[in-house]
């Protein structure tokens, strides 16, 4: 494997990512589950995963931590090494449950679930290196080279070392006068983000961190279809119409008292709005928050909520979607990496501070089924939401083939209060809900066994 040429530093992404994590926020890992009809080559895909770690030379290494820069090291030589082949269901889900060793292991491992006619793919990627956007990446470059190695054995990648990682190469796109905009999302973004002070959300059981686990609740294509066409009849988005009744039934889960503030923080793939070609340099995070927060006015029915929505988010386009956090990045950038984690740690574990914490709402994005043909495209393919530990809250939906899949990771004595939220979100959208839908809210991330 080609080595780095030296070091290479965390980019300030990365550093905050790391920081949540050790200051216990939650798991910094994306997961994604690759669902195939067929087996796939088992020799074919060890070898297309050594040829990605030569391509992307940082998923093989592990995070070596500094009190003033961490930086990545080579963790393993070999993609065997980061490699688990099972034909149990229980050492597969023990796999994509436990946490993440960011100091011991490599960013990506993988694990292949072998059944008699179905195998199951999980990629499990930290957050550290990768956000949803760069997971995908590395998803559909393990496509590609698997498959061009069955007619070409000689067939690589060529590497991204020398790449940028920053969020400069989005950035620099922007043009000034839309700083000026932004600078307004901001302010009111901060104005609704602390009046009222406390964040009305979900009240988890507190106590034992583990064992962890992933709920998810897929919506058919169908079903996501008429949901489409019901945004589009309201200028809204299909984001738009899933966080707003994401509001509504967090304020059924615990009836709203008008004293706290309704907030839901959500993502933006910057690569969407920025990038001249949608990709960057080499595997990074490039996405960053948004804040559609409604505070004390949250309509009076599903339609005055999403209107209030959508609403926000046309603002956000016209303003630069994604860009306000970006102020307070200045102030991160400036700080050592134990005087960040020292700073999540206060945030955290500061009851007074805590109260003001908001769920986040992950936009994992589509996965372009064109992109993940193996052999064969996946029948079903699904990103999952990072855990995280109470109090906070953090949920991710993704997108294949036309249909959604929500999800949420978190210890299991969280699992009662999600799978009743589920329920709540999944009425709330327009629409009959189908019987399949409703039998797939609570079941594990796959609780289906392959045959």
């Amino acid at each position: 494997m080609k080595a780095l040429e030296n070091h290479r530093p965390l980019e300030l992404a990365d550093r905050m990512l790391l920081a949540w994590q050790d200051a216990g926020l939650g798991e910094m890992v994306i997961p994604i589950v690759l669902e195939f009809e067929s087996p796939l080559d088992e020799t074919r895909l060890v070898e297309a995963l050594q040829r990605l770690f030569q391509a992307h030379p940082l998923l093989a290494c592990r995070v070596a931590r500094q009190s003033r820069q961490p930086w990545y090291e080579p963790a393993v030589e070999h993609a065997r090494d980061a490699f688990t082949l099972t034909d149990s269901e229980e050492e597969s889900r023990r796999f994509l449950q436990a946490p993440i060793r960011l100091d011991e292991e490599p960013q990506l491992r993988a694990c292949l679930r072998r059944g008699d006619r179905r195998n199951r793919l999980i990629l499990r990627v930290a957050h550290t290196l990768a956000d949803a956007g760069g997971v995908k990446e590395i998803a559909y470059d393990l496509a590609l080279i698997y498959r061009r190695l069955r007619e070409d054995p000689s067939f690589r990648l060529p590497s991204d070392v020398h790449g940028s990682r920053s969020f400069g190469q989005a950035l620099r796109r922007v043009p000034w006068t839309v700083w000026l905009r932004v600078f307004g999302l901001w302010l009111r973004s901060v104005r609704r983000g602390l009046i009222p002070f406390a964040t009305h959300t979900l009240q988890l059981p507190a106590g034992s961190r583990g064992p962890l686990e992933y709920l998810v609740v897929g919506l058919s294509r169908s079903r996501i279809e008429k949901l489409k066409a019901y945004g589009r009849a309201r200028q809204a988005t299909l984001n738009d119409i899933v966080v707003a009744a994401l509001y509504r039934a967090l304020q059924e889960e615990h009836p709203w008292d008008g004293k706290t503030g309704l907030r839901v923080q959500t993502t933006v793939d910057l690569r969407r709005w920025y990038l001249e070609n949608g990709r960057p340099e080499a595997i990074c995070n490039l996405s960053s928050f948004e804040y559609p927060y409604l505070a004390r006015s949250p309509g009076s029915d599903f339609e005055t909520t999403l209107a209030r929505i959508s609403a926000l988010t046309r603002r956000f386009k016209r303003g630069g979607i994604g860009l306000a956090s970006f102020f307070l990045s200045v102030f991160f950038a400036t700080r050592s990496y134990d005087r960040l984690r020292k700073r999540m740690e206060k945030l955290i574990h500061n009851p007074r501070l805590i109260v003001n914490l908001p769920p986040t709402l992950t936009n994992l994005g589509p996965i372009a089924m064109e992109n993940l043909r193996f052999d064969a495209p996946p029948r079903n393919a699904y990103l999952l939401c990072p855990p995280f530990y109470p109090p906070a809250v953090g949920m991710g939906v993704s997108g294949y083939n036309g249909a959604l899949t929500l999800s949420v990771g978190m210890p299991s004595a969280a699992r009662p209060t999600f799978e009743s939220l589920f329920r709540r979100l999944v009425a709330e959208l327009p629409g009959e809900e189908s019987e399949a839908e409703e039998a797939s809210i609570g079941r594990s991330a796959f609780s289906d066994t392959l045959p």
